[in-house]
């Protein structure tokens, strides 16, 4: 879930910057804040990422993404090993 959320943030304020970039002149206040905007973005995304594929795991049985924690696929119904 953090995951998802950094990633959705990142998209956002990446969105969000490039959006400022277009309308902005160079070496106005804007153009600084879109940026930074772009500057924080990629960091959030990257982050974003790594925490969400550490939180899933693919069943053996139909190769589909599954929570780390899930007893059984949700998908299939195959019951997991406790690892």
């Amino acid at each position: 879930m953090l995951g998802k959320i950094l990633m959705a943030l990142g998209a956002g304020s990446f969105a969000l910057g490039f959006m400022e970039a277009q309308t902005a002149l160079i070496g106005s206040h804007k153009s600084i804040e879109a940026g930074w905007l772009l500057i924080v973005s990629l960091p959030l995304l990257i982050i974003g990422f790594f925490v969400w594929r550490a939180s899933i795991k693919k069943c053996p049985a139909c190769a589909e993404r599954i929570k780390k924690d899930a007893s059984i696929c949700k998908h299939c119904g195959t019951p997991m090993r406790a690892s």
